[in-house]
């Protein structure tokens, strides 16, 4: 019997990696999942979600090194649809540096749910927008994606 690649990619996870825990903050309503390396009990990853809530709200991410190296801060819309991302990236040590570009997304939505743009703001100032066009149907058809005097065009249509 042949598995699909992604069925042998989350079995080497599950015997690679462990969730260790729960923890649940009365005060601000959060639950934080610690996910572990099995070999060497390292910190992987962290999730917070509010309680009640499927969706994270913040993400850690840990390196080899015990250092925090990216913290993720997540913001939805009514309909529950990611409405932006923070993304600050850590330096050697775990910490904020100014030389290390953070970055937010911030999607905009049609009433029906479907997604028109996304802009990239990063931490230096600099502002990437994508715009997203659909044919009758729905299908994506171009994306145009303008980045400081820069434009480029993606055409589906063929």
């Amino acid at each position: 019997m042949k598995y699909p690649a992604f069925t042998l990619i989350a079995a080497a996870l599950a015997l690679s990696f462990a969730l260790i825990g729960c923890s649940l903050d009365a005060g601000s309503k959060t639950k934080k999942y610690v996910i572990v390396d099995r070999g060497t009990g390292n910190t992987v990853s962290t999730y917070e979600y509010r309680e009640g809530e499927s969706r994270p709200m913040q993400i850690h991410a840990y390196g080899r090194d015990r250092n925090l190296k990216a913290s993720y801060r997540l913001y939805y819309d009514e309909e529950g649809r990611l409405a932006e991302n923070t993304i600050v990236k850590t330096s050697a040590r775990g910490v904020p540096s100014s030389s290390i570009l953070s970055y937010t997304y911030t999607d905009t939505y049609e009433a029906g749910g479907v997604l028109l743009q996304s802009v990239q703001k990063a931490s230096n100032g600099e502002e990437t927008s994508t715009f997203y066009g659909y044919d009758e149907v729905g299908k994506l058809r171009g994306v145009v994606q303008k980045s400081g005097s820069g434009l480029v065009m993606k055409d589906y249509t063929q």
